[in-house]
């Protein structure tokens, strides 16, 4: 079998390897590349879920796309023994949904929890739980409903997204459409925060001091490729969504998800307030 050589590796190795190459900007091309392919996913026929979604699973292409990898552990819903989908442990403790650390029934918003993970990842460059040494520690703080602290220099709106994603309740998280749709409204913030960052490095170059993120590569924003999908009944296959990004503009709510009549799922809020769920 041959498959895609991705350079970088993977969205876990970029993050820790700190580079001053990794903006803002690019960063959030990897979420919705991501994001595209788990849409992809979710809206086969029956929707199939990867129940191991991670940083370690997210491989970076050269030209800085995410790509979902390591199919090792997904399903077709409509063909997992329903004993399976309450009894079976899955994924990755850290990364885990509450309704699997609970052996409760689960579905597709199992991926999206995951999700919410690596969105707080890619802030914090950290894995999640990190001051927790035992993975018993972390379901148990997971099943009664703690979090990771978000740090405060997390983009507001994008802090509310990573909350909505990883609600306790399932069917309050919004679908991968959704959240697809969110990230693609999240790129002039995040320009900005990279012409925040260039800004800061010229200041203290004027100063005669160091930068830390000299050599930060000032080009647009990427453009996703097309949908690849390379054997997708077999265990290892690499998959890529598809999207050119865009300056549209969105709002995220507090409120309940509404119920999206174009894909049949639960969407998140849009409106002119910026305000964050609590």
């Amino acid at each position: 079998m041959v498959v895609e050589f991705v350079a970088r590796g993977s969205f876990y190795d970029v993050l820790h390897r700190n580079s001053p190459e990794l903006t803002w900007t690019r960063k959030l091309n990897i979420l919705i590349g991501s994001a595209c392919g788990m849409t992809y996913l979710h809206e086969q026929i029956p929707p199939m879920l990867h129940r191991d979604l991670k940083s370690l699973n997210i491989l970076v292409s050269e030209a800085w796309e995410g790509k979902v990898a390591d199919f090792g552990g997904s399903k077709r819903t409509a063909l997992v023994d329903q004993s399976l989908l309450t009894k079976q442990h899955i994924g990755t403790t850290r990364w885990a949904a509450p309704e699997l650390l609970n052996n409760e029934d689960y579905d597709e918003k199992i991926d999206v929890y995951s999700f919410a993970l690596i969105m707080w990842e890619a802030v914090t460059h950290m894995v999640p739980w990190h001051e927790l040494q035992w993975e018993s520690e972390v379901a148990n703080r997971v099943a009664s409903g703690d979090r990771p602290a978000i740090p405060d220099h997390c983009p507001k709106r994008f802090r509310a997204l990573i909350r909505k994603c990883w609600q306790q309740d399932p069917h309050k998280r919004p679908s991968f459409p959704r959240i697809l749709e969110y990230l693609r409204s999240m790129i002039p913030v995040f320009a900005e925060l990279d012409e925040a960052d260039r800004s800061s490095i010229s200041t203290l170059e004027l100063n005669g001091e160091p930068s830390p993120r000299a050599g930060t590569d000032s080009s647009e924003p990427l453009s996703i490729s097309d949908y690849h999908l390379i054997n997708p009944d077999e265990s290892n296959h690499i998959l890529v969504g598809s999207l050119e990004l865009s300056d549209d503009e969105l709002m995220l709510d507090a409120s309940p998800p509404r119920h999206d009549a174009a894909t049949g799922a639960d969407g998140i809020g849009v409106h002119g307030d910026d305000e964050e769920e609590e």
